[in-house]
């Protein structure tokens, strides 16, 4: 199973500005899930960083790696394509500089998380602010 972390966020120029800072923990506790039911089953997270800034985040992260043997590759996917039947994810590993493709029986999107389309009226009603993204 593989992971792709911060699709369609973090570039101003095409998608979403910002990061929604959520995804790094849902995607870590999904892979260990994932683990734990399908023990011989290998999860892959393509990560650009790993944003575990809260209590207790950045050890949950550890642990998935050390104990459940959670693999991150950081670096950016080029592209999710079929080749005999198989999903295969291309990748550059940043670290490493070099290309990683990986085959997978499931590619799991961490897409950027958006407010609900009647979040500035809710807001307006409970005169509360929404930031510049709409949150």
């Amino acid at each position: 199973m593989v992971f792709i972390q911060c699709v369609a966020s973090r570039d101003p120029d095409r998608y979403k500005p910002y990061c929604s800072r959520i995804c790094c923990m849902y995607t870590a506790k999904q892979a260990k899930i994932y683990k734990e039911q399908v023990t011989d089953g290998q999860p892959y997270i393509f990560y650009m960083d790993i944003r575990s800034d809260c209590k207790g985040y950045e050890e949950f992260v550890h642990k998935t790696v050390e104990e459940r043997g959670v693999l991150y590759l950081r670096g950016r996917v080029s592209s999710v394509y079929q080749d005999d039947g198989r999903v295969r994810v291309l990748g550059v590993d940043t670290l490493t500089g070099k290309m990683v493709e990986v085959a997978a029986d499931l590619v799991v999107l961490a897409t950027a998380v958006v407010p609900s389309p009647g979040i500035k009226d809710l807001a307006g009603k409970l005169r509360a602010t929404v930031d510049r993204h709409g949150f």
